[in-house]
């Protein structure tokens, strides 16, 4: 097997990519808390870094937590996992997308067929790439 260089590639999380940045102590991130978390805000909120190392980073105001700088993601034992994004529109087109994705799947997910005509089907079709 071949060696190859990953530190040019640019870091995916799922299927999302992560544009490849060099972080620094002081520079703004949005953060989400987990899902997980019951009762919480999920706000996004503006950190700061304040400690930046090869792997991971850390936050202001969140002295016990790191995140790995590859994913954004908080480095935990557990499923109640943060993330840092770079923007707040990165948050507001996730979270876009998650709705119209349920939304399409409440159309086609249910049983017996789904009330569109097949005019309407076949533009959806030519929509997603042609070949279903």
């Amino acid at each position: 097997m071949e060696n190859v260089d990953l530190k040019d590639e640019t870091p995916t999380f799922g299927n999302v990519l992560l544009p490849a940045v060099k972080l620094c102590v002081g520079q703004k991130l949005w953060l989400v808390r987990s899902h997980h978390y019951r009762n919480d805000d999920r706000t996004p909120k503006e950190v700061t870094i304040s400690k930046v190392g090869k792997k991971y980073f850390e936050l202001e105001d969140y002295p016990r937590a790191k995140f790995e700088i590859e994913t954004l993601k908080q480095v935990t034992e557990t499923n109640y996992i943060d993330r840092c994004h770079l923007t707040l529109q990165e948050i507001l087109d996730e979270r876009e997308f998650d709705k119209l994705v349920g939304e399409i799947k409440n159309i086609f997910g249910g049983y017996g067929k789904p009330k569109l005509t097949l005019e309407q089907l076949r533009k959806i079709r030519d929509v997603v790439g042609g070949k279903i």
